[in-house]
């Protein structure tokens, strides 16, 4: 029975740690062993603070900018080019 209760405790936890590259909400949602940190999606320098869309990356930046997910959104507003009529 000891041994089921313990089992039971290391599986929930272990539900809360999430990989790089994934949603978190807070740092203890990421990996701490592997010094990772809950950042803005859109900026990952940033800290997530309240924001929902926040994604667990590295918390040193050069092995953060390895990380497709962990770089950033860059976004445009060109549509592209148009057509003359």
């Amino acid at each position: 029975m000891r041994t089921l209760l313990v089992l039971v405790f290391l599986s929930f936890v272990a539900c809360t740690v999430q990989s790089t590259g994934a949603r978190c909400e807070q740092n203890a949602d990421c990996n701490a062993a592997s010094s990772e940190v809950c950042r803005r999606w859109s900026d990952p320098s940033q800290a997530c603070g309240n924001d929902t869309s926040c994604i667990c990356c590295p918390e040193n930046a050069a092995a953060a900018a390895l990380i497709p997910a962990c770089v950033g959104m860059r976004v445009t507003a060109d549509a592209g080019p148009t057509a003359d009529r």
